[in-house]
């Protein structure tokens, strides 16, 4: 039996998925989104089958979207004080049994991944990449500031999909 977080991988290229995700009528908050727009052309760039998918919100339906990647990337704006521009953090499944009356506002990316090795017998590694907003008022434009930590975001992804590429 494989490690939870640890992904099984098939023969050929690494078949990845990137998720971002935020309200994109709320300036920043689109970052998520826009972060992972940016990113069209990483699966050439690093030699793997990559999906991309663009997202209000955390959706149930993502735990059969990572049913046969080896890595998840989640993307999500983040409003703290603290001034670094990206964090980065490795995410495993919750130990905790899942609540199946999670609403999508209520939903984590643990739960996500609990129910991807529930339900589909999946552990791809994971990780959330969560770059700083500075402006979420209304708005459907991504602040100067953001587009910054955006760029350095886009880095730090391609940086993770090359090592997990290497079997790092």
């Amino acid at each position: 039996m494989a490690e939870p977080g640890v992904a099984t991988r098939p023969a050929g290229l690494e078949r990845i998925l990137l998720v971002g995700y935020g309200n994109t009528l709320r300036g920043d908050d689109g970052l998520g989104p826009f972060t992972v727009s940016g990113l069209q052309d990483v699966g050439a760039e690093c030699q793997v089958d990559a999906q991309t998918a663009v997202l209000a919100q955390l959706d149930v339906t993502l735990a059969s979207e990572m049913s046969d990647v080896t890595l998840v990337i989640f993307v999500d704006a983040r409003d703290d004080g603290d001034e670094e521009a990206v964090k980065v953090q490795r995410v495993f499944p919750t130990a905790r049994p899942l609540n199946l009356r999670h609403t999508s506002h209520s939903l984590g990316i643990p739960d996500l991944l609990r129910m991807a090795q529930d339900w589909f017998g999946s552990r791809p590694a994971c990780y959330a990449v969560m770059p700083k907003g500075y402006d979420f008022s209304l708005s459907e434009s991504i602040s100067p500031n953001a587009q910054r930590t955006a760029r350095q975001a886009r880095s730090k992804i391609v940086e993770i999909i090359r090592r997990c590429a290497r079997g790092g």
